[in-house]
């Protein structure tokens, strides 16, 4: 057999080998014979990260970084800046997953595009934050004061993740999330501020949004949604142990859920003394096949309209075991729960 036999084969079978590393002569061969559509099949009881993934050093994407996982773990980033995107570190078109754990930015600076601290643009493998502090970070121009992490095709998992003190002139003060599915465990964001979105705005594309233990405080749009604002487009939003808390707004002051083809499940959360200058100062559900409030206490929230639940464009909705006290519409209609189809 030669390499030249490889122009002529539709499927290649390598057997207990990491052709990346074992065959480097060869791997510029078996690139091609997979642009043209040959099938490359590769069995090894060894799960090596370069069997998963490798970039070809000879071609300018592999010089790039493409093909490879990226890991931060430890890493303290202040008082760095950027003339467009990704104050304090920026991470694009990288089609392996990316992953930032352990790690700081503090008082970085993305003058002319998203993500104050972080940037993380386009990536072909999942995006994790684990134990990350986005601190005073900021976006003059564009989204995500704290972290703009936008993967439509991937999933997107943060945990333990705090934002304090960090700016967006778009949406999302402390974090911008869009992935295929967005899972928030654990996320702490107070006196953030943006345009919209002043503490969080997470958004997915095919999958849900998942969120428990969360909390927003004190956190200012200066349109929509002080607090958070969740949309799944083909899915649903969970929200289990949310707590919203002294966040402003215009309209949608404390929490905001929207599954256009889904539904919104909220339970065991807490509402409170959020304000809106214009309507929904508290909990607003809207454009979603269903939505359900369990176990849920809406308190101390004020609004010219809808100051407690609002329901907007939801075909089937549903509140129990919950409370909504000391709520006031001060201007028009809805103190404790104001339904609009």
């Amino acid at each position: 057999m030669r390499l030249s036999d490889f122009d002529y084969v539709d499927t290649i079978f390598i057997f207990g080998q990491n052709p990346g590393s074992n065959h480097p002569r060869m791997l510029a061969t078996l690139e091609k014979a997979k642009q043209r559509g040959a099938r490359i099949v590769s069995i090894n009881p060894l799960n090596e990260t370069g069997l998963r993934s490798f970039a070809n050093p000879q071609t300018l994407a592999g010089l790039r970084g493409q093909g490879t996982d990226l890991m931060l773990d430890d890493v303290v980033v202040i008082g760095s800046e950027a003339g467009l995107g990704g104050g304090g570190i920026a991470v694009e078109a990288v089609s392996g997953s990316v992953t930032v754990t352990n790690s700081r930015f503090q008082s970085n600076t993305a003058k002319g595009g998203d993500g104050g601290g972080v940037r993380i643009n386009d990536t072909g493998g999942s995006v994790t934050l684990d134990s990350v502090v986005l601190d005073s970070n900021e976006s003059l121009t564009g989204e995500g004061g704290g972290v703009y992490s936008l993967s439509p095709t991937q999933p997107a998992l943060l945990d333990g993740v705090t934002a304090l003190l960090n700016r967006a002139a778009q949406e999302g003060g402390g974090i911008r999330v869009g992935a295929m599915s967005v899972d928030l465990l654990g996320i702490f964001a107070d006196e953030n501020g943006a345009l919209a979105a002043g503490g969080m705005w997470a958004e997915a594309t095919s999958g849900d949004v998942t969120a428990s233990l969360v909390t927003l405080h004190g956190n200012v749009a200066t349109n929509g949604y002080g607090g958070v604002r969740m949309v799944s487009q083909n899915g649903d939003v969970f929200a289990d142990r949310v707590e919203a808390s002294d966040n402003s707004s215009g309209f949608a002051a404390g929490f905001s859920a929207s599954a256009p083809n889904g539904g919104n499940e909220i339970e065991r959360s807490t509402i409170d003394g959020n304000s809106s200058k214009v309507e929904g100062a508290a909990l607003r559900v809207s454009s979603a096949q269903t939505a359900t409030i369990v176990d849920t206490t809406v308190t101390g929230n004020r609004s010219p309209v809808a100051a407690g639940v609002m329901f907007d464009n939801v075909l089937d909705a549903a509140v129990s075991r919950s409370t909504l006290s000391g709520n006031a519409a001060h201007a028009i209609d809805g103190g404790g729960l104001y339904a609009l189809n």
